[in-house]
């Protein structure tokens, strides 16, 4: 498997050529037009990039850790999940106790309404009926 992978990393005929822009120097004396930077800074990059990425995979590979430690972060985030749902599930409980409060506040509002709705009725006829008399007496 080492092995594979070395003639993977190995560079292709076309890699191992200089890059346009060193040539181009070497044709110019040490001067570079800026289009041949960008394409060689970005060739580099690339490819440094490409490096990176097998290290990280050939770590990867070779870590038996890894796969516990992502099997445990996995856990702990289900856990940690469930103990969000059960928050939430006792906030909503909180919210019910006080919804209930205030629908039996409101209740009782709307009761007391009636009542005194009630009694400004048997008052105003009250003094309906006084008005009544009063002007019955005087005419």
């Amino acid at each position: 498997m080492g092995i594979r992978r070395e003639e993977e990393m190995e560079m292709s005929e076309d890699d191992s050529e200089e890059s346009p822009c060193k040539r181009l120097r070497s044709e110019l004396n040490g001067v570079c037009d800026p289009p041949s930077l960008k394409e060689e800074n970005d060739s580099l990059r690339w490819q440094l990039d490409a490096y990176r990425n097998e290290v990280e995979l050939l770590r990867n590979e070779h870590t038996p850790a890894h796969t516990h430690t992502h099997t445990h972060s996995a856990e702990a985030q289900i856990q940690l999940l469930q103990q969000n749902m059960l928050s939430m599930q006792q906030q909503l409980l909180v919210l019910q106790e006080k919804l209930s409060s205030k629908e039996a506040e409101l209740q009782e509002a709307r009761e007391e309404r009636r009542e005194e709705r009630s009694s400004l009725q048997g008052e105003v006829r009250t003094l309906s009926s006084y008005i009544y008399i009063y002007i019955t007496v005087t005419a």
